[in-house]
Formats: C-alpha cells, structure tokens, sequence
C-alpha cells in the first residue's frame, strides 16, 4: 500500500512540477529565439525557466557579483495562486487514483506528495545552480515541502464533501475569511490610491519606456507583485506600516522613505503622514466583532457553550496570528540592491496589531452580551 502510494505520488508530483515548467520553458524558448544571440546556448532559456519556476515557488537566490552577495528574497505573491492550483490539482488525482478511507491514509498522501514535491524542487535548485546565481538546495527542501503541505492540505479541506463542525475547525474558517475580507478591503484602498495618483502612476511609467515585449512583461511582473502591494496596504491599514528599503518605515505615524524602485504600481505609496488612517483599525475591530457575533450565533444553543466558544476563539486567534505571520514573512524580502535589503510589512508587528485589533472587537461583542443579559 505505502510503496503504490509513493509511485502515484510521485508520478503525480512530476506532474503538477510539469505543469507550470513546460509553460515557462516554452515562454522562453519563445523569447530566446525572438532576441536571437550569438553567444547563447540552448540550454539558457530552458536554465531561465527553471529559475522562474524556483521562484515562483518563493525559494530565494543570492546573486555574486564584484565579490558582493545579495539576495532576492522579495518574491511575487501572486505566483502561489499557481502553485497551489498545480498541488490542488495534483492532491485531487492522488486521492482520485488511492481512494483514501480514513484521515490517518489522506496524511500519508499529503505526506508523500509534498516529499516527492520537495525532491523535485531541491534537484532543480541543485542543478541550475551556479557561481552568479544560486539556489540553496536546503532552502529548496524546506519551503518546498513547507509550501506543498500546507497547499495539499487546505486542498484535503476544502472537498465539497468535507465538514467542518468541530469548534476548532469553524475558528480556522471564520479567521480564514475574516483575513480574505480585510485583504479585500485592502486591495480596493490599494485601487483606490492609484487612481487618485493616477499622474504619478502615469509618469512612472513614461519614465521606463519598456517597449511592447518589455511592457507585457513589465505588466505581468506587476500583476504578480500585486498581492505584495496590498498585503503592505493591509498591513498600513492596521497600523503596523510595512518597510520599503533599508531604514525605513511607512505607518500612520512614521513616514520615513530613501530611494523607492521606479514600478508605477508605488504610485500607490501615502505621501506624508496620515493620521486619519488610524481610523482603519475599525475594520479589523469590526471583523472580531463580527466573528465573535457569530460564534454566538453557531454555539448559543449547545449544552458545552462556554467551552465550544472557547476552543472556536483560541482557533480564530490562532490562524489569524499565524495567516499574518505566514504573508508577511512570505511578503517581504530582500530586493537584490542593498539600499533595498528590507522590502515589505514587519513580519513580526503586523501579526500582533491583527490579532490585538480582532481580539478587541471580540471583547468588545462580548461586553455589549454581558450588558444586555
């Protein structure tokens, strides 16, 4: 049984691996052959892919030049909605071909998928390694596992016909959509702010004349940072502020920026200042109120309330700090150019304001209970 699991496993692992490889491999095949080179080999646009599939699974390379090491840590959040589709899709055969009876079998699945995975990602970063650019291969293992569980996972959850009617479990999904709501709320400020800037965004843009190829894929680069720039959005939002380069700091109270990257999409950036912005905070506070509220609402009538209540808001706490913890570290990085060693929103205070700010509107539903009862 374990060792037909491994083969499907694996077989399946190559697979999803393939899916987003051959895609980029053909991509630059395509741009090769377009810019032509007389000193190229045929192997550069397949090395090229490689390295862009390696990063689009967040595993960082450090860059020697002059005898300088510098790192690109500052990894496109938007490339895991690719990664996670490919593990989706990988899990789904897996559990398609085995037929998993219980939960200790679908573990072992996970298990096996995210090690072949991992093996995958660490013979890639091992083989197109060199002495201008590296990848750690141990880094490879680590967040390629870590990354490939942790998709295959939520994948095992979110079946249709998976329940979820634990405390513990509703805890998990209501932080989980709290999170996505507030995200959401972020990224339309983030819209917001660059169409009120749209002449800065507009001058950016005129500034860097990429051309027609440069300017799509300049435009897609952009896409794919997105994310980023709404997550540091969110993170401004709760008050945390979020870094952009060395020294400095961007938070309702501290403005504080040397040089920035000339992307248009920092057209975006508060330019001073804003005290108002506090007043962001009710979102996250209305979220906790919200989630508590709710709670009340799914356990009011159990006979265990107080202790399904209970064990539903340590889970909330719980995936909520750890959602925050995971995107901001995921968020933020070294951007190659030392003056740009520290890109992105703190991956420390960011977790804290969130779950200080929901758990105040959850004290704050609680108290207007008690004053009714």
């Amino acid at each position: 049984m374990v060792r037909n699991a491994l083969r499907v496993c694996i077989q399946q692992a190559i697979r999803s691996a393939a899916l987003l490889l051959l895609p980029l491999a053909f991509l630059s095949l395509v741009i090769w052959a377009t810019a032509g080179s007389g000193t190229g080999k045929t192997s550069d646009p397949l090395k090229a892919a490689t390295w862009l599939w390696l990063a689009a699974n967040h595993i960082p390379f450090k860059s020697n030049s002059a005898g300088i090491t510098t790192w690109l840590s500052y990894l496109p959040l938007g490339s895991l909605f690719f990664i996670y589709a490919i593990i989706r899709s990988g899990f789904l055969r897996v559990a398609q071909i085995l037929q998993p009876r219980n939960r200790r079998e679908t573990n072992r699945i996970l298990l096996l998928l995210s090690l072949s995975y991992a093996l995958i990602a660490t013979i890639c970063a091992a083989t197109v390694s060199e002495s201008a650019i590296a990848f750690p291969w141990y880094l490879a293992f680590v967040i390629a596992f870590c990354e490939s569980f942790i998709f295959a996972y939520l994948a095992s959850e979110l079946r249709p016909n998976h329940a979820h009617t634990q405390p513990w479990q509703i805890g998990v999904k209501l932080a989980t959509t709290s999170f996505a709501l507030l995200w959401g709320v972020a990224s339309l400020i983030t819209a917001l702010s660059l169409a009120f800037h749209f002449v800065d965004v507009r001058d950016l843009t005129t500034v860097i004349q990429p051309g027609i190829f440069g300017g799509a894929a300049f435009l897609a680069v952009q896409i794919l940072y997105l994310p980023n720039v709404t997550l540091a959005a969110f993170s401004y939002l709760t008050g945390a502020g979020f870094h952009l380069g060395s020294g400095s700091w961007v938070n309702p109270f501290v403005h504080r920026l040397a040089e920035i990257p000339a992307l248009p999409i920092l057209g975006a950036l508060p330019t001073q200042k804003n005290y108002l912005a506090l007043l962001a905070v009710l979102f996250p506070i209305g979220a906790g109120f919200w989630i508590s509220q709710r709670t009340r609402q799914l356990f009011g009538g159990s006979g265990n309330q107080s202790i399904a209540m209970k064990q539903c808001f340590v889970a909330t706490f719980i995936a909520s700090g750890f959602l925050a913890l995971l995107s901001s570290v995921l968020g933020s990085g070294s951007l190659i150019n030392r003056n740009l060693s520290y890109v992105g929103p703190t991956w420390w205070l960011f977790p804290i304001a969130l779950t200080c700010e929901l758990g105040l509107g959850i004290a704050l539903s609680a108290f207007i209970a008690r004053r009714r009862s």
